[in-house]
């Protein structure tokens, strides 16, 4: 058997010296190194402008003994996302897929303004496989906004094509593109198995934090 695996990068990307830097570990380990053979894409970004990606193709040896291809593309949401975007909100929460969902359209619609925050999705072949929304917030010891990862939920069938850490790097430019001092999530004790997945795209722990809810 062979994996075929694809992956995209933003041109600014090739300025890293390996392209293992950018391929999920687990994928490493999966197939030989063989020869990659370049490509150019024209597509567009979740900002829907035209950008030039380059890619690689590399087909050898997969140890799992199955065939994989992946290509997975990032945008901004739209409205028709929102009954697939609630089934991820309740596998996120743990709650039924059959339940009502946890948010208001109205709450939805504003967040597709991208005015006071943003909504990115992860799909392939018109399939969404996972969400990440974040939030703009205004505070005077930046003197601007700082950006906060609120949810980050992959449907756990594609688990292993590193989504979440395309839309962890995605939410990231988004949020320096805006112009935001700093980028932060939580972690809760639920979560906190998630650290070391955090650091790996350049987030540090940084004390603890308190809330009253209203």
């Amino acid at each position: 058997e062979f994996l075929s695996f694809s992956i995209f990068f933003n041109v600014s990307d090739l300025k890293r010296p390996h392209f293992e830097d950018i391929v999920p570990s687990a994928v490493l380990r999966c197939f030989s190194p063989v020869p990659r053979q370049p490509f150019l894409d024209r597509t567009a970004d979740v900002r829907g402008n035209l950008m030039l990606r380059r890619g690689y193709e590399s087909v050898g040896p997969c140890q799992l003994g199955k065939s994989v291809k992946m290509n997975v593309s990032l945008r901004l949401a739209r409205s028709q996302d929102r009954p697939r975007c609630s089934e991820l909100l309740n596998i996120l929460s743990g709650v039924p897929a059959s339940r009502k969902a946890i948010f208001r359209d109205e709450t939805f619609e504003l967040l597709l303004t991208n005015d006071r925050g943003s909504l990115v999705i992860a799909e392939e072949a018109d399939k969404i496989l996972g969400l990440a929304s974040i939030s703009y917030n205004l505070a005077l010891r930046y003197d601007g906004e700082y950006c906060q990862l609120e949810e980050l939920v992959v449907d756990p069938v594609a688990r292993g094509k590193n989504v979440g850490g395309l839309l962890i790097e995605e939410t990231v430019k988004l949020a320096r593109g805006r112009g935001c001092k700093e980028f932060g999530l939580y972690l809760l004790e639920s979560t906190k198995h998630n650290q070391s997945f955090y650091e790996k795209y350049g987030f540090v722990l940084v004390g603890d934090e308190m809330r009253q809810r209203l």
